[in-house]
C-alpha cells in the first residue's frame, strides 16, 4: 500500500482545478483581500474537502457502532477496534491535510501569518484577512492579545 505522502501527492496531482468547487461567500466589508489561491492550492483544497466529507460520512456509523459496543459492556472485537482505528486515522489525516493547506496558504501569502483576526477563503478563491471582532482582540500563534 502506498504511503500517506504518496497517496496525497497522487490525489493533489490528479485533482483538476477547473472541477474544484468555488466558495460561495463574498468578501465582506472590513475584510482585506490578500490574493488569489494558486492552482496547486485549489487542488489541495479540493483534496481536503474530499477527505473531510468522506470522514464525516463515516462518523455517524462509526460512533453508533462504538456506542453499541460500549453499552454492551463487552470487550470490543478485533473487527470493531480495526474500524475505530481506521476512523481515528481518517480524522488524523484530514487534520494533517488541513494543517498543510493552511501552512501552504500562509507561505504563499506571508502577510496572512500575522493577520490579527485570522484568514478565510471567499468567492473567486480570494484569501482574505478576516474583519476584527467586536472586542478588537488579536490571536497570533494561539496567543490571545486583548485589544
Amino acid at each position: 500500500m502506498p504511503s500517506l505522502l504518496e497517496r496525497l501527492f497522487a490525489e493533489v496531482s490528479d485533482a483538476d482545478p477547473t472541477n474544484c468547487p468555488d466558495f460561495d461567500k463574498e468578501v465582506e466589508k472590513g475584510e482585506k483581500v490578500l490574493g488569489v489561491l494558486s492552482e496547486n492550492l485549489k487542488r489541495l483544497s479540493f483534496v481536503l474537502s474530499h477527505h473531510r466529507a468522506a470522514t464525516a460520512a463515516e462518523c455517524q456509523k462509526t460512533h453508533s457502532l462504538m456506542e453499541k459496543v460500549t453499552l454492551s459492556r463487552k470487550k470490543p472485537s478485533q473487527k470493531d477496534m480495526g474500524i475505530l482505528q481506521e476512523h481515528v486515522l481518517d480524522h488524523v489525516v484530514s487534520d494533517a491535510i488541513a494543517e498543510l493547506f493552511w501552512a501552504s496558504v500562509k507561505e504563499e501569502f506571508p502577510e496572512a501569518v500575522l493577520c490579527q483576526h485570522g484568514i478565510g477563503i471567499r468567492k473567486g478563491w480570494k484569501i482574505v484577512s478576516l474583519k476584527p471582532d467586536e472586542s478588537g482582540d488579536m490571536h497570533v500563534l494561539g496567543i490571545h492579545i486583548r485589544g
